[in-house]
């Protein structure tokens, strides 16, 4: 008997992010959908990531029972060749019906609306593991690309001071931006150091999630974080990945990690609002906590 995995997403959810995902029978998905509990969920945008109940068949198919606008209930249908269609109904009694079809391999999609644009709507139906780790190779190239920059104004340095009547401001002037790279290069290269072996398992809707200092990964509940300092930016080009993220629990516990395994910015967003939060910008020249990170 073919089998079929539903699992179900709550408003709380970030894309990719569901809950009881498990292989169901057509009677016990009908259930799920039925206890959903839609009118607490409703509020939240209408969008392939909202609310609802995701169906896969083992042709790789997808059939999501979600929300729709003024009380009304969608289908959103994605078959085998990444092909979106959307159906409304005003109740579920329709989308019940539906989902049956979707389970005896007849799903009429007369009534339903195909999607013009078919770019990047499997990633609303996929489970994403929420793992997040540093990439030797992006860094790699991050701490050469520095390096080849500083050595390149070095150069211009030495060229320049051999010409006769070169401006002396513009030889300060390389050479301070020259310092500058290899300072940056040397706190890259330490933050990679020290946090490489580091990975956190997190996601928005979910209360626990996982940290690894490289010695096995530890169960963590948000309810429990105190507080949370950011010291370095929390954004902006590049600036993010020297910053560091310290949580500190009601238990006294504290971890540490920098913007290099986790975007500081995406890390916020699965925090809860009450969560108190001290950013502590400090110069990009010079981070004191990157050098006792």
């Amino acid at each position: 008997m073919p089998e079929f995995i539903s699992k179900i997403q709550y408003k709380i959810c970030e894309k990719g992010e569901f809950f009881d995902e498990q292989p169901r029978s057509l009677d016990e998905t009908l259930a799920i959908i039925k206890s959903f509990p839609w009118d607490v969920q409703r509020g939240a945008d209408v969008q392939l990531s909202g609310p609802g109940v995701v169906i896969k068949n083992e042709a790789g198919a997808y059939l999501k029972v979600a929300l729709y606008f003024n009380g009304k209930f969608s289908i959103y249908y994605l078959d085998a060749g990444d092909y979106l269609y959307e159906y409304h109904t005003p109740d579920l009694i329709d989308e019940c019906q539906k989902v049956q079809e979707f389970f005896e391999g007849n799903l009429n999609l007369e009534r339903f609306d195909k999607h013009f644009f078919n770019i990047g709507n499997k990633a609303h139906f996929i489970t994403r593991s929420f793992e997040y780790r540093i990439n030797p190779v992006k860094e790699y190239f991050r701490i050469s690309s520095i390096g080849v920059m500083a050595t390149f104004y070095f150069v211009v340095i030495c060229f320049a001071a051999m010409q006769p009547g070169f401006p002396i401001i513009f030889a300060v002037l390389f050479l301070c931006v020259a310092i500058f790279l290899l300072f940056t290069d040397a706190m890259t290269i330490k933050v990679y150091t020290k946090a490489k072996n580091l990975s956190i398992t997190i996601s928005k809707g979910a209360d626990n999630f996982l940290f690894n200092d490289g010695a096995g990964p530890v169960k963590y509940l948000k309810s429990d974080i105190l507080e949370l300092n950011i010291y370095g930016e929390a954004g902006g080009r590049n600036k993010q990945i020297l910053t560091i993220m310290e949580l500190i629990f009601k238990n006294g516990a504290t971890i540490k990690f920098p913007g290099m395994l986790i975007d500081p910015l995406e890390f916020l967003m699965k925090l809860p609002e009450d969560v108190k939060r001290n950013n502590f910008k400090q110069n990009t020249f010079y981070r004191k906590s990157v050098w006792e990170y």
